[in-house]
């Protein structure tokens, strides 16, 4: 699987220590309280590996797709998508941002990017990245839906694991971190607390801070754990 490891960006470079190998084909889960900067991380990572050249395919629930956008424009210093072609096209290139409607269920991910694959081997490339923004807004078809949100957490990164193995790419999505949690530093126990999804995942993410939300008086230093 090495070799299909995407390489990790140089604005990235801190991740190296704990994935020395880039981004294997495996499947990663971030999670992090709320407004912890969970979209804004993976929406940089996105932006890094298409500037690499890397083609990145973000599905998302959590904010609109122009909203991802304006965070990429004002990032690069464009005063917008205009300036943005000129200043990083490889970002417009090599990026693309779905908003999770409807038709989208988790049951046609693996179909779905199937056909991706397939498009971009015909231009020459053979490796790509898909975020999934998030795991618990994601729906699933409705022959699949009944259960209660733990067994539909878990279905769900079933789903994602076996499109991380069989296709052979990084698979990276979202989850919720428990309110239990927020005051503590978090474990692998967070994930269990999702769903049991623990179990599933290959490589599991937490952003945190040590100071408590009340106390903040400027942005809080966050962490990232492994």
């Amino acid at each position: 699987l090495k070799e299909q490891a995407v390489p990790i960006p140089g604005e990235f470079d801190f991740l190296r220590e704990y994935l020395p190998d880039g981004l294997v084909p495996a499947l990663y889960a971030l999670a992090g309280v709320p407004e912890a900067g969970k979209t804004t991380l993976l929406n940089q990572l996105a932006d890094a590996l298409a500037k690499d050249g890397i083609p990145t395919f973000y599905f998302h629930t959590e904010e609109p797709k122009y909203r991802l956008l304006s965070r990429t424009v004002k990032k690069e210093g464009a005063q917008g998508i205009r300036e943005l072609v000129n200043i990083a096209p490889a970002i417009l290139k090599n990026r693309r941002i779905f908003e999770m409607t409807p038709e989208y269920t988790a049951d046609k991910l693996a179909e779905i990017i199937q056909g991706i694959m397939l498009r971009l081997r015909k231009q020459g490339k053979d490796k790509l990245v898909f975020i999934i923004d998030s795991l618990h807004a994601m729906r699933l078809s409705k022959e699949n839906e009944r259960g209660d949100i733990r067994e539909k957490a878990i279905l769900k990164t079933e789903m994602l694991s076996h499109i991380a193995r069989d296709l052979q790419i990084p698979v990276i999505f979202t989850s919720f971190m428990p309110r239990a949690s927020y005051k503590e530093t978090p474990t692998i126990g967070i994930f269990k607390e999702s769903g049991d999804i623990e179990y599933l995942v290959d490589v599991a993410m937490c952003l945190w801070s040590e100071k408590e939300i009340e106390t903040w008086d400027k942005e809080p230093p966050l962490t990232l754990s492994f």
